[in-house]
């Protein structure tokens, strides 16, 4: 079996839409990687430029809620973000796009914590404010 990277969509798409909007990508890794698509876990409305295109390819998800401050995933979805990643894994890499770019930010600082490293991570689109900074200018 070919080994497996970890396909993260944008806010207000789906993995069934990212598998679409990536046919290039994956028409060049697929002969040698197993992409899998997953879905967010919370719906909401379609994303910019999603209508009329993806119209009925419903239901439309993102990764993160505000809760928690704009640049931190809450441990409920972390969690359940975790538990997708190790059910459908081993993985080797992971490409995300759009929010799922930044969910897979905390997905990777939460592996890397524990010791699991991945061969590479192509994250797209995604943004991030910059880390705290303390009075003196290092990173908080």
């Amino acid at each position: 079996m070919p080994p497996k990277i970890f396909c993260m969509h944008g806010s207000g798409t789906s993995g069934q839409i990212f598998r679409i909007q990536a046919i290039r990508l994956a028409r060049l890794l697929q002969p040698h990687f197993e992409l899998v698509y997953v879905d967010g876990f919370i719906d909401t409305v379609p994303g910019p430029g999603v209508l009329p295109f993806f119209e009925g390819m419903e239901p439309y998800k993102r990764w993160l809620t505000d809760k928690g401050g704009e640049d931190e995933i809450p441990w409920p979805e972390l969690g359940r973000l975790v538990e997708l990643f190790n059910s459908n894994g081993p993985f080797v890499g992971i490409i995300a796009f759009s929010q799922g770019a930044k969910a897979a930010t905390h997905l990777l600082r939460w592996l890397e914590e524990r010791g699991y490293q991945l061969d590479f991570a192509a994250l797209f689109g995604g943004h991030c404010t910059p880390p705290a900074r303390d009075r003196h200018g290092r990173v908080a």
